[in-house]
């Protein structure tokens, strides 16, 4: 009987120390620290199994964590090529899948605005060329315009000196032919 009090004692003591133990791991990771272990070396077996487990479970959570903010922290730094590699199940699948999905499609997005951007520069080489080319043919429209002005100038210079000219010989005209009546007269009134 007493060896019984003293093994359900030792008993109650490792039970009790396990519960504190187990405590202080759920303490740690509701605060997100999942780096925490329970004992494994326990006299109590059904104990020993559950710490066992216990320490698989953190683990699991431990490296999905770690991958999924591996994961983050390499696309906020431009990294877009990062994934998560393990071998997960259940939720930590769908975490995973849905962490690979969101850094393919960032590096979708970033590839078609790259796309973009080398179309917009390549339409602007094109933009400016033909820009380039307009000036160029209006600089000489221009030029050709002040060319045509100025000869539209110089003909109207002549037209006005030669109708100056016409008239002069006009008037000119009108005289000699006034000279050769009159010239005409006197000859018929000498004969």
């Amino acid at each position: 009987e007493r060896a019984d009090k003293q093994a359900r004692e030792a008993r109650a003591a490792a039970l009790a120390a396990f519960q504190e133990q187990m405590s202080g791991i759920v303490d740690a990771a509701i605060a997100g620290d999942f780096s925490a272990r329970l004992e494994q070396d326990l006299s109590e077996p059904d104990l020993a199994e559950f710490a066992r487990r216990m320490n698989t479970l953190l683990v699991a959570v431990e490296e999905a964590v770690l991958d999924t903010s591996r994961v983050l922290n390499g696309l906020s730094e431009g990294d877009l090529g990062v994934r998560m590699a393990g071998s997960y199940g259940g939720v930590f699948a769908r975490l995973q899948r849905d962490a690979n999905a969101t850094g393919a499609k960032l590096q979708e997005l970033v590839a078609e605005i790259q796309h973009t951007a080398d179309s917009i520069r390549g339409s602007l080489g094109t933009i400016v060329a033909g820009a380039r080319a307009l000036s160029h043919r209006t600089d000489s429209q221009a030029a050709a315009l002040e060319e045509t002005a100025a000869t539209m100038e110089e003909m109207a210079t002549t037209v006005k000196a030669n109708a100056e000219s016409a008239a002069s010989a006009n008037g000119l005209s009108s005289e000699t032919s006034a000279m050769a009546v009159e010239g005409g007269g006197i000859a018929a009134e000498a004969v």
